[in-house]
């Protein structure tokens, strides 16, 4: 059960990384809703969600505007823009669920797959961490706050820092993290 939420949670996560560096408008809402369905399709096929609940909450969101005052934007925006809502509502989440299967397809292949899935995966854990931190530091720095002087800094120097930082983490996550997660891995193991 926690796997099947950690792979939605890291669809999502990578959905929304892409969007944010697209400057898409998305939903986290919908990009968590989709990737959950997304998995669902792929883990259990259509079966394996329950479609009416999925219907429902698309249906009460206008109604909530409509009974929420501090929302009224909500229903100002969707008489003017309801069409994109509701594209919104299946897009996104399809695009969430795609970026899921995606994600969960390359580990099932490039870890749980393999003769030696323990190895695999500790040896992918610091180039995923590469791309987390570095995709979310060059976010930040490059889009960055002018409050605390972001905008200034050339593009040049946000990739630097960027993949300084990246590397840094990669390597602590490589000489550090991963053969303490094998050793607390390993003892388990044995201790069963």
């Amino acid at each position: 059960m926690k796997l099947k939420h950690q792979r939605s949670f890291s669809g999502c996560g990578a959905w929304l990384l892409i969007a944010t560096f697209l400057k898409l408008p998305v939903s986290t809402t919908h990009s968590i809703v989709g990737a959950t369905l997304g998995y669902s399709l792929l883990a259990r096929g259509t079966q394996g969600i329950r479609w009416w609940p999925v219907i429902r909450i698309c249906e009460l969101r206008p109604i909530c505007a409509e009974v929420i005052p501090s929302l009224w934007f909500f229903s100002s925006l969707s008489s003017q823009f309801g069409n994109v809502f509701v594209i919104s509502w299946f897009l996104s989440p399809l695009l969430s669920g795609i970026v899921s299967i995606l994600f969960y397809s390359f580990i099932d292949h490039a870890v749980l797959r393999r003769r030696r899935p323990l190895h695999c995966g500790l040896i992918l854990l610091p180039v995923l961490y590469f791309i987390c931190v570095a995709v979310n530091v060059f976010a930040v720095m490059y889009n960055g706050s002018e409050f605390l002087g972001f905008n200034e800094i050339p593009a040049w120097a946000v990739l630097v820092i960027t993949f300084t930082v990246a590397t840094v983490v990669a390597l602590l996550v490589h000489f550090i993290m991963a053969p303490q997660l094998k050793k607390r891995i390993l003892g388990k193991a044995f201790l069963m």
